[in-house]
């Protein structure tokens, strides 16, 4: 942020967190569940958790989803 008056830069006090930060948070959460569901969906009765290839597909599509975003955030960063 510039200030109107003298032109020098002036930290912003409450920065607000970006969209695409709090989408970053959700897929590594997402992600993280899905990885703890996994081997408890070998272990626990088809009621508790969804069945053991709902889990790794949902893994894989987080993983997926996961490396995106960590790849944009790489370059927004540059």
């Amino acid at each position: 942020m510039v200030c109107w008056a003298c032109s020098a830069n002036v930290q912003v006090k409450n920065p607000k967190t970006s969209m695409h930060t709090r989408f970053h948070s959700i897929i590594n959460v997402l992600f993280i569940v899905f990885a703890v569901l996994t081997p408890l969906a070998l272990v626990l009765p088809d009621g508790y958790v969804p069945s053991f290839k709902k889990c790794v597909a949902g893994l894989i599509v987080m993983g997926l989803a996961r490396s995106s975003i960590q790849t944009m955030t790489d370059t927004r960063k540059d």
